[in-house]
């Protein structure tokens, strides 16, 4: 612990030189969980940097005896502690160095790098960082970030000679492959704990008018009471399943007045409207005094347009890319084993029939149900198909809904008990399975 200590300190008080990268890969690791079973099931990425055994990373960490890194070349570390900063950052030191030059901070100024990190298929991904646009998190300055892929915690920028520019340390909006990114500068001060004060200057908004339909909530502050606003406010949506174990949460600016996203019916929700005059605020937590409530109607069944389901969990190869209308065989034997096996991803396999004469969209949702009582959903879209309606075979990669209960409910293991995984059709359920585990 002494030597991260020191690392820190000297990260604050001393700004390090830019370095070329000694090798053209990046050092970038491969965090994973192990079970009681032996297996792995990956949890994020994280970057060597700063020195040959301390890692950065976002990544939300069991029991670290049960955490491996694995470096760009297989090679596998155990880890001897974590130290835990502002805003979901974390810096972890190996135990012994690694076999990689390790990257330093970028002095690099602008917005364009690359982003890099682990793909929910457990494959390096590393791409030009797209839709690059600046927020404040947590009292920092971040930027927002899109990748083509749904990329799992931990993953950075880099600037072209490797070095850092910054981590991504949460999701900006449910199931969206757009994250927030602690910028290099607030990075350093997210770890030493040296950033500005809290703001008093933001505000939790109250009243809001909430509404939902056909399986979308919209909160509307548009009739709100709000002090201070100027041209640098911005506006923070907070939600939350009551009896899940994380929150999820949308971005404004200036001129917006509302916010509409996916639910699942039957639940409950917490929401939170939150305006920040720009300054930003270093407390995240909620107040439960400020927050609004509303519980999403029951579900109702689709019967619309004669609409049949016939549903069962699949799988493939975790290389292979299936065609969304390729009928998947079916995932014969279902065990906490074969869930988290490394070398399969799992989908949802679904035949519909129905009868229409024209193209019909319609929202949808795939929900994942736990024994625990979490839920764990994707957003989607449903088109009716004249040319389809007589068998119209899709599938869905659902592997991201295991992995984020693994992850968010706390213990990296699956619980015994029943699964139900369904998907509603403009907040109607259409169908599903369920399956038990011992």
């Amino acid at each position: 612990m002494r030597k991260l200590l020191v690392l820190l300190l000297c990260l604050a008080l001393l700004p390090l030189p830019a370095m070329a990268a000694e090798s053209a890969e990046l050092p970038l690791f491969l965090l994973t969980v192990v079970d009681e079973n032996g297996q792995e099931t990956s949890l994020g990425s994280a970057l060597l940097a700063f020195d040959q055994d301390v890692l950065v990373t976002s990544v939300p960490l069991p029991e670290l005896e049960n955490v491996r890194a694995y470096g760009p070349d297989g090679t596998a570390y155990e880890l001897l502690f974590a130290m835990a900063g502002d805003a979901g950052v974390q810096m972890i030191m190996l135990n012994g160095q690694a076999n990689v030059p390790c990257a330093r901070l970028s002095m690099q100024q602008g917005a364009n790098g690359t982003l890099a990190g682990v793909t929910e298929k457990g494959l390096r991904y590393s791409a030009p960082a797209e839709s690059v646009a600046t927020t404040r998190y947590d009292g920092y300055s971040a930027w927002l970030v899109s990748a083509k892929e749904t990329l799992l915690p931990g993953a950075v920028m880099v600037d072209d000679e490797g070095d850092l520019m910054g981590v991504t340390v949460a999701v900006w909006g449910e199931g969206e492959a757009r994250y927030v990114a602690l910028t290099g500068d607030e990075l350093i001060d997210s770890l030493t704990g040296s950033s500005s004060p809290a703001s008093d200057d933001s505000v939790w908004l109250t009243g809001a008018s909430i509404s939902y339909d056909a399986g979308a909530l919209t909160v509307d502050w548009s009739e709100c009471e709000i002090e201070g606003f100027n041209e640098d406010s911005t506006f923070t949506l907070y939600f939350e399943d009551v009896k899940n174990e994380y929150t999820s949460y949308f971005a404004g600016n200036s001129g917006a007045t509302k916010a509409t996203f996916l639910v699942v019916p039957g639940r409950e929700y917490r929401i939170w409207v939150r305006h920040d005059n720009g300054s930003g605020s270093q407390e995240v937590s909620r107040p439960e005094d400020k927050a609004m409530t509303f519980a999403v109607p029951e579900l109702g069944t689709l019967t619309d347009y004669g609409f049949t389901d016939e549903s069962y969990l699949a799988w493939t190869l975790v290389n292979s890319e299936p065609d969304v209308t390729e009928e998947l065989p079916k995932l014969e034997f279902i065990s906490a084993d074969s869930l988290r096996n490394p070398d399969i991803r799992l989908y949802l396999q679904v035949i519909n029939t129905y009868a229409v004469e024209e193209e019909i969209e319609r929202d949808m949702v795939y929900v994942l149900h736990t024994p625990e009582d979490y839920v764990f959903f994707l957003g989607g879209g449903y088109i009716y198909m004249p040319e389809y309606q007589e068998h119209d075979a899709w599938n869905a990669d659902i592997s991201g809904l295991f992995e984020d209960y693994l992850v968010y409910s706390g213990t990296g293991k699956f619980a015994p008990g029943e699964y139900t995984v369904s998907y509603m059709i403009g907040g109607e359920y259409a169908g599903g399975f369920s399956f038990w585990l011992k």
